[in-house]
């Protein structure tokens, strides 16, 4: 008697050739239909029934039938290749881009700006990828990736953090590709006393009230303060770049603002966006499991991502300064 357990191993060919069987009813029609010869056809089934210890067919003079056992296996032949097709095909359809699907995660500046451009040319190159996009800051954005929520994920760092994301890959099994520099600029009311300057320095706001970002923006800023000798004093925190843009138009406080944020923003007369000297910038950059980079669907995706043309946004290539 059989365990429920015990392994069989059928194997695909004598699953075609118990239902060919079934349906011409001799092994001349099954050869025939297989495309093979009926000794081929003959000698297969005799290592089946060997290999299984129980017997596939009958011979019954210049006949053969399909036992018991035989036909209880064609009966299940058709099910399962029409299950192996479909599975073939499936992977014919990713390996050839027809198919697919990839998750990705990015941070709320990208989401009106490089996110639809990216996912609009996925759709007009491989129509039969699906794109799922999250929306998340960086922190969030990598544990996704980490984890196997996400396939690949747009971060920015800040010259002062970008060694976390670096010592954090070897753990996680994560490639980090650097794509962006995002320039800072200062947002100020335009009855601003330094409103007219061409350049605004950060140790000169030391007395200015601060619209602070994200926790990562709102860190960046204390330690661009820090840097040239004070705190600044924050009175509100928002990662909403409309409400960072309203609140600078009510004279409320300053804000330092990067440019993908401006790139759909519209910026009423009375906000001012000033350059700083020296320059501040974060890094936008790609990141993607190194057990996913080949996947075809994910390849496709980094392909599109590595042509984003950053200048129509006005990034320049990480790496670039003035």
């Amino acid at each position: 008697m059989l365990d429920s357990d015990y392994d069989l191993n059928i194997d695909l060919h004598t699953l075609r050739i118990v239902r060919a069987i079934a349906a011409s009813g001799s092994i001349t029609g099954a050869a025939r239909a297989l495309g093979t010869t009926q000794p081929a056809i003959s000698q297969h089934l005799q290592r089946a029934e060997r290999r299984l210890s129980m017997a596939l067919v009958v011979r019954q003079g210049r006949s053969i039938e399909l036992t018991e056992i035989g036909l209880l296996l064609s009966r299940h032949a058709e099910e399962i290749l029409k299950a192996v097709h479909a599975a073939g095909s499936d992977l014919a359809g990713a390996a050839n881009l027809r198919s697919g699907r990839v998750r990705m995660a990015a941070f709320p500046s990208a989401s009106s700006t490089l996110i639809p451009h990216l996912v609009s040319g996925m759709r007009e190159r491989h129509p039969g990828i699906t794109v799922r996009y999250t929306e998340g800051e960086p922190p969030e954005s990598i544990a996704m990736v980490a984890a196997g929520e996400c396939d690949v994920a747009l971060i920015f760092t800040y010259p002062e953090d970008a060694a976390i994301v670096t010592e954090s890959d070897p753990m996680k099994g994560l490639i980090t590709t650097e794509l962006f520099r995002d320039d800072l600029f200062a947002l100020v009311s335009r009855d601003h006393p330094l409103a007219g300057e061409a350049r605004l320095h950060l140790e000169d706001l030391e007395d200015d009230e601060w619209i602070a970002g994200c926790p990562r923006c709102s860190t960046h800023l204390v330690r661009a303060c820090e840097s040239v000798g004070y705190n600044p004093n924050i009175v509100y925190e928002t990662d909403n770049s409309a409400a960072t843009i309203g609140m600078v138009a009510q004279g409320l406080g300053i804000a330092l603002v990067p440019r993908l944020a401006l790139g759909t923003a519209l910026l009423p007369p009375s906000v001012v966006v000033k350059k700083l000297a020296p320059e501040i910038a974060r890094t936008i950059s790609l990141v993607v499991p190194h057990d996913k980079q080949a996947l075809p669907a994910v390849s496709a995706l980094i392909a599109a991502i590595g042509g984003i043309d950053g200048s129509n946004w006005r990034l320049r290539p990480a790496g670039t300064h003035t």
